[in-house]
């Protein structure tokens, strides 16, 4: 995604003054690929019924896996700065950041692990100061921008 004005414009309405972003991906909480493939199998009726069901799941690990202070969304953008780790919504039809949800400093962030490597998804653990995890999935499609946010975050760009 990197720091592309027409995906990140919201990102950059929320940024303090001399703030600058490092990186962004799209994320998922951990598990919600699985949700969506499940509600779809059960024959929910229709595409319709299987993406609300999904949704709906999605939200309930969202709300679980808020740790630490940093709230998650069932379809997520994270933006990294040079101070914090922001999460939005995704929102658009080019998944970009739409609603700021949360934001830490990005030093709370003490480790970030690779935990499983898969076709459809890698499964990232955040790890934070007050020994909260937060597991997040991040999807084959934005694998790129996701291993340049963690490379940053592990790096302490």
């Amino acid at each position: 995604m990197g720091d592309d004005m027409t995906k990140l414009g919201k990102a950059h309405a929320h940024l303090e003054p001399g703030e600058r972003i490092i990186a962004a991906s799209r994320f998922g909480p951990h598990g919600a690929l699985g949700v969506s493939a499940k509600a779809a199998l059960k024959g929910a009726g229709n595409q319709l019924r299987a993406n609300l069901l999904a949704a709906e799941a999605a939200a309930k690990l969202a709300a679980e896996g808020s740790a630490g202070g940093l709230q998650l969304a069932p379809k997520m953008v994270l933006v990294l700065t040079d101070r914090r780790l922001m999460v939005f919504d995704q929102g658009g039809l080019r998944g970009g950041p739409n609603h700021l949800i949360s934001a830490i400093d990005r030093r709370r962030v003490v480790g970030v692990e690779v935990v499983d490597r898969g076709a459809l998804r890698d499964h990232v653990v955040l790890r934070l100061d007050d020994g909260s995890a937060i597991p997040l999935d991040l999807f084959r499609h934005a694998r790129t921008e996701g291993r340049e946010l963690i490379e940053a975050l592990r790096a302490g760009r």
